[in-house]
């Protein structure tokens, strides 16, 4: 068992991570290390009185640390991520819930004006998209679609640990016939990334995230928009509306899209960072 101020340790740890990381996002890792694996919270950390770390915690630090060396992502060494006000667990089943998604939760929400919408999330992976927006409009009849059905079995297990109640459809988007009518709000954060954007991503993304979630074929970037959409339009009420997260490099393009299937009252938003990654369109006709 030793003995060491939270500061120092946290020090140790973001130098280390740094020959990888960068150091912002190195140093977060190491508080969000010593908080899940040696109990040792942002309250601790700002003390910095001396702790004991025992031998157990130390080896499971010290693993987690390797892991992270090996791009291994975070979120899957600590099992979960906090998404707006939910916890959701988090494994190579499904993409790992992101900020950008939940600014498109909070735009969602900050919009609703019903009181028992009809919600249907398309491509929901962990569920974290649909379980949030049941926690935060309780009275909602929320469904949620997946191709896959490991990402539908472990969106199944988030909607249990945060015990709301979702209905899950397996289907195939591209292939299947949809099987819901008088829908008030589609969302989808639907794959967006061209095959050939591989190339630049990081480690981490390529060999511990689904690709079928992440990748569309370089000549057809806007496929799971289109069908969406066109899909959306048939089974929305009138004034139901249609979100999806974007690619950032295609907003303009998914308005004209969207425009042209039937929609109206098309809204291109962007994210904290400026960036265009959100679409809202409103079916009136």
């Amino acid at each position: 068992m030793s003995s060491l101020p939270p500061k120092s340790l946290q020090n140790q740890l973001t130098e280390r991570l740094t020959i990888i990381y960068g150091a912002r996002e190195a140093n977060q890792m190491a508080i969000l290390l010593l908080d899940h694996f040696c109990g040792i919270d942002r309250i601790k950390l700002a003390l910095n009185a001396n702790v004991e770390i025992d031998s157990l915690k130390s080896v499971e630090l010290e693993k987690a640390l390797n892991q992270l060396l090996d791009h291994v992502p975070i979120q899957h060494i600590i099992g979960e991520v906090e998404f707006y006000d939910c916890l959701i667990k988090t494994d190579a089943r499904a993409l790992i819930p992101r900020p950008e998604t939940e600014e498109l939760v909070d735009w969602i929400v900050a919009e609703n004006n019903l009181e028992a919408p009809k919600i249907t999330d398309i491509g929901t992976g962990t569920g974290c998209i649909p379980i949030a927006l049941k926690k935060a409009i309780p009275s909602a009849i929320v469904t949620a679609i997946d191709v896959s059905e490991d990402a539908l079995a472990l969106a199944r297990e988030n909607a249990a640990i945060n015990k709301t109640h979702i209905n899950f459809i397996h289907l195939d988007i591209l292939t299947r016939s949809f099987p819901l009518e008088g829908l008030d709000l589609i969302v989808s954060n639907p794959p967006y990334i061209p095959e050939k954007e591989k190339a630049i991503m990081d480690k981490n993304v390529i060999d511990y995230e689904p690709g079928l979630a992440l990748f569309v074929p370089d000549n057809h970037p806007l496929l799971f928009y289109s069908s969406i959409g066109e899909m959306a339009i048939k089974h929305l009420t009138l004034g139901g509306l249609l979100y999806f997260e974007i690619h950032e490099n295609y907003g303009k393009m998914l308005v004209t899209l969207m425009k042209d299937i039937g929609f109206t009252n098309v809204r291109l938003k962007k994210d904290l960072q400026g960036k265009d990654r959100m679409i809202q369109a409103q079916k009136i006709r």
